[in-house]
């Protein structure tokens, strides 16, 4: 127990600066493994469907399997779970979001919209990359892959602008109930 006792003193953030620094790192490392899990998942996603659709002999090419899975799941609980207790704590991952008056609508459309969109042109390159890989460039269905990369990203619109806003609404009940406490 004194050994743990003496390796915690080496733990702990020596100054204010250092856990700033220590934060926007550890913030940068969280999105690039975030982005780097869900680009794998995607191509391996999108890897599975291309055999299917080229009706090849799928065993070789179930590379979307249960750890795949598992570790989007991951993903998305870590990233869920940061996301629902800023809320609950009356902050978002930019201040002026939130600290708005009323939900910025003509902010989240241009963003969703740029967002919905590249997501799209990962989905339609994936998916090009992952069939030339297994079938060559004479046997690709390039329109049909960017009518499912805009299909995906009429998904993640959606669910972009939902997800915003229900962040949204509970992180301004949670401020004004911070407010209320403060007053009191």
């Amino acid at each position: 127990m004194n050994t743990i006792r003496s390796w915690m003193k080496y733990l702990e953030i020596a100054d204010e600066r250092e856990e700033i620094e220590t934060n926007r790192i550890t913030r940068r490392a969280f999105f690039a493994m975030t982005f780097l899990v869900i680009f794998l998942a995607i191509y391996l996603m999108m890897l599975s469907q291309v055999a299917e659709a080229h009706n090849l002999d799928l065993a070789p090419y179930q590379f979307f399997s249960q750890i795949t899975i598992a570790l989007c799941v991951i993903v998305i609980v870590c990233c869920a779970y940061t996301t629902w207790t800023q809320a609950k704590q009356g902050i978002m991952g930019y201040p002026r979001f939130v600290n708005s008056e009323k939900f910025p609508v003509d902010y989240l459309l241009k963003f969703d919209l740029v967002f919905s969109g590249v997501f799209a042109l990962v989905v339609w390159a994936f998916r090009d990359i992952a069939e030339v890989s297994l079938v060559g460039f004479d046997q690709v269905y390039w329109v049909g892959n960017l009518a499912v990369g805009m299909l995906f990203a009429l998904g993640v619109f959606a669910c972009v602008i939902l997800v915003f806003y229900v962040v949204y609404k509970e992180a301004k009940k949670q401020q004004a109930q911070i407010m209320k406490d403060l007053d009191n």
